[in-house]
């Protein structure tokens, strides 16, 4: 059973911004932390985030099984963003106070793969750090728009 709480969307206008961010790339030259293991430059992924009041880490947990298989399409889950989605909603007690906001989170391991609490702690400090340098990119270009 889905809880049907009332909550605000991430705003169109940040999103827009932050695409602007994304396809400029000059964001990633921020980045001063080590890349755990070689690969791939960091990535933006746009997409859907299941947000909820459970900690979803166990790919045993029925619950949690039953929410990814309702929300195929999710890229990643969070226990924070949906407080946050909350408080945007009550805080809209008039027409003229328009707050919004953009969920940037830093994805450090994969909830499908057990056991992977070593690779949480590699890559926790490098994650954090580029989810920050994408937010500041943003951040910087809201402030130039105003």
């Amino acid at each position: 059973r889905h809880q049907k709480t009332a909550h605000d969307h991430p705003s169109y206008f940040l999103r827009t911004i932050a695409q602007r961010v994304r396809e400029a790339d000059n964001w990633r030259s921020r980045i001063a932390a080590d890349r755990p293991r070689g690969g791939k430059v960091p990535v933006v992924v746009d997409g859907n985030l299941i947000s909820g009041e459970k900690l979803l880490g166990d790919q045993e947990n029925e619950y949690q099984k039953h929410i990814l298989a309702s929300f195929p399409n999710a890229k990643a889950v969070d226990m924070e963003a949906i407080g946050l989605a909350r408080g945007v909603y009550s805080a809209r007690a008039t027409r003229h106070y328009n707050a919004q906001y953009l969920v940037v989170k830093a994805i450090s391991d994969r909830i499908h793969k057990p056991g992977n609490q070593k690779e949480r702690d590699a890559w926790r400090n490098y994650a954090s750090e580029v989810a920050a340098s994408f937010a500041v990119a943003i951040a910087e270009e809201v402030l130039a728009c105003t």
